[in-house]
């Protein structure tokens, strides 16, 4: 489709970005398809040379063929560009030794800010991604850098300490100090279902834990 400017002398046909969104789309859904479909990448990068060159055999011949074919090559492209995509790091992976439910002390700064969830009974809770700086366990501290997603528990009004938790504030690269139990993040056995494991690693978290807003301590 072509838009038409009067000018003196004619008129000139002025091509319209509707070309580059269907590219756009057509890439999206490939990066959307390669999400989902466990495929090797090297059946993408195949298919898209075929497409490619199949779209230039018929670029004089049939344009609407060309044009498929160039679509599904643009398809075809964006689920190869998701397939080989570096993993996000997520640190050390060492921290897995500690995710057996025992109670460790970390020393970690705020990756992440999270949104605080009102629960049952008057409790709340606040989700923050935390990078470890080292974990103490048993008397001994490890020097331990991985990126962690703490839930952080507390009453609305008062915890059963009669420690004031609505005023605590988790900004954006504080450091904290705190007791907190981690366990390694594990998917559902049903089929199809959503791969929270591989979610989590692709933000660099490698574990999950659990802590008291009561018992964090600010550090310099």
């Amino acid at each position: 489709m072509k838009q038409h400017r009067n000018v003196p002398g004619g008129k000139v046909s002025i091509p319209t970005r509707q070309p580059l969104l269907w590219a756009a789309l057509a890439f999206a859904t490939g990066i959307f398809l390669g999400s989902y479909l466990s495929r090797p990448a090297i059946w993408w990068l195949t298919a898209g040379i075929f497409f490619t060159f199949s779209g230039l055999y018929f670029l004089r011949r049939r344009t609407w063929a060309a044009l498929a074919l160039g679509l599904s090559a643009l398809i075809a492209a964006g689920a190869f560009t998701i397939q080989v995509r570096p993993p996000a790091s997520i640190g050390d992976t060492n921290i897995l030794q500690f995710t057996d439910s025992r109670e460790v002390i970390l020393t970690a700064h705020i990756i992440k800010e999270g949104i605080a969830h009102t629960e049952a009974f008057g409790n709340s809770r606040r989700s923050l991604d935390v990078e470890t700086e080292q974990i103490e366990s048993n008397g001994s501290v490890f020097p331990v850098r991985s990126g962690i997603r703490i839930s952080f528990y507390s009453k609305e009004d008062q915890d059963e300490d009669n420690k004031d938790t609505t005023s605590v504030s988790f900004q954006y690269g504080a450091r904290l100090r705190f007791p907190a139990k981690l366990f390694a993040p594990h998917n559902f056995g049903n089929p199809g279902a959503f791969d929270y494991r591989a979610y989590l690693a692709d933000n660099g978290i490698a574990a999950l834990g659990s802590a008291k807003v009561s018992n964090v301590e600010f550090v310099a």
